[in-house]
């Protein structure tokens, strides 16, 4: 899950610059990634951090009816598991793919590394094909995308935009762009008409869900108030909370590129509005995201403190690729982190090793694609991303 934010850092910068040094070393990452998958033929799925044996929207989990033609990584949070049931987390499997996912597609769309690594590629959309298009998209849920009401009867109806949603549209995405093959572009396509049709404008930016989304959800998570002896007030708001809904951004800019959806670029300047009117919330010296994507700063879950949800940097920093003001924002952001300044929970929260190495790399990557959308005369250089790298 969380090695994703460290791969999608590293194929932004390996992308952008064509430094072939750095796509070699997340690609060790991930056949270390892909040789600690195994298969199972006595599996509880889970979708939900619950701990429990549950339904996935309506559709009963199998216990022991599946063979051995699945990959996955064991989910080792506690509760251990009881002998002879092993838990995989969907959602988890699901991030973890979109990384490889998109190395395939790195890898292909450059001539010269399909020439060398094409092998590999093809081995990375084998492994996510095992880990989610067959165990999930295929047998699971029989070719329909449950969190979009493709089959409400059967599988649950959903008021509010997804997780996995975005996840699945950016892993098809990634392995339309590896393959070329009709069945991942539907399955991209589908999803994003499904984001899209949500949408709504929100001054110079974007909101979607606003209302639908309960407040006080997730209040109460076992794994939150195993974690620490807070109890979480889930979300405050109604709407959806800043760290979660980077995924979206990804999600749009992926597509768009991509050729997915219909997407422009102005729904992507749309999305740097978000970052503009309503996340950021900082100076050049004290650079803060507020906590959801209206820009409120109320408590979400278990941070409570203004800006403690303001995680940026593996999604929102796409947008600075459409906007000169939202780009130099999250440079201000990459100074402070680089700068180990615990200025605001915000900077502490986007200073993890990952969120360091992930905003550096992306920002390279962004970098690039500010070049091309608005001529900036800006050049990428991976010296920034190799800093981080180091610290």
């Amino acid at each position: 899950y969380f090695m994703s934010y460290w791969l999608h850092g590293m194929l932004s910068a390996a992308e952008a610059t064509e430094d072939e040094t750095v796509l070699t070393e997340a690609m060790s990452y991930i056949d270390t990634m892909r040789s600690k998958a195994r298969k199972f033929s006595r599996v509880t799925f889970e979708s939900t951090t619950s701990g429990t044996s549950r339904k996935i929207s309506g559709f009963p989990l199998p216990l022991n009816q599946w063979a051995d033609k699945y990959l996955g990584w064991l989910w080792l949070t506690a509760p251990t598991p009881q002998p002879g049931v092993v838990r995989i987390n969907e959602l988890y499997t699901y991030q973890a793919a979109g990384a490889i996912a998109r190395a395939a597609a790195v890898i292909n769309k450059n001539p010269a590394w399909k020439q060398k690594f094409g092998n590999q590629a093809d081995r990375y959309v084998d492994f996510v094909e095992e880990a989610v298009l067959h165990p999930w998209y295929r047998d699971a849920y029989q070719k329909k995308i449950p969190w979009i009401n493709e089959d409400p009867t059967r599988l649950g109806s959903y008021k509010e935009w997804n997780d996995k949603s975005s996840h699945l549209g950016m892993i098809a995405t990634f392995l339309y762009q590896a393959t070329g093959k009709a069945e991942y572009r539907d399955i991209a396509e589908r999803i994003a008409h499904a984001f899209k049709a949500i949408l709504r404008p929100n001054g110079k930016g974007w909101i979607w869900d606003e209302g639908n989304i309960e407040k006080q959800a997730d209040a109460n998570l076992i794994q939150e108030r195993r974690l620490a002896n807070r109890t979480s007030v889930g979300n405050q708001t109604g709407v959806h909370d800043t760290d979660h809904s980077n995924r979206e951004s990804h999600l749009l800019k992926s597509d768009l590129q991509a050729g997915i959806g219909e997407f422009t670029i102005d729904d992507m300047k749309r999305m740097a509005g978000t970052v503009e009117e309503s996340i950021w919330k900082g100076t050049k010296s004290d650079p803060h995201f507020a906590n959801y994507m209206n820009g409120s700063n109320l408590p979400y879950r278990m941070r409570f403190e203004p800006g403690s949800n303001g995680a940026i940097y593996f999604g929102w920093v796409f947008a600075g690729a459409y906007s000169r003001k939202a780009y130099q924002v999250f440079l201000w952001m990459q100074r402070a982190v680089l700068a180990h300044s615990p200025l605001n929970p915000s900077v502490q929260l986007n200073s993890t090793p990952a969120g360091k190495l992930a905003l550096s790399g992306n920002l390279v990557g962004v970098t690039k694609l500010l070049e091309q959308v608005l001529h900036s005369g800006i050049t990428p250089s991976p010296t920034t991303f190799l800093l981080a790298h180091a610290a």
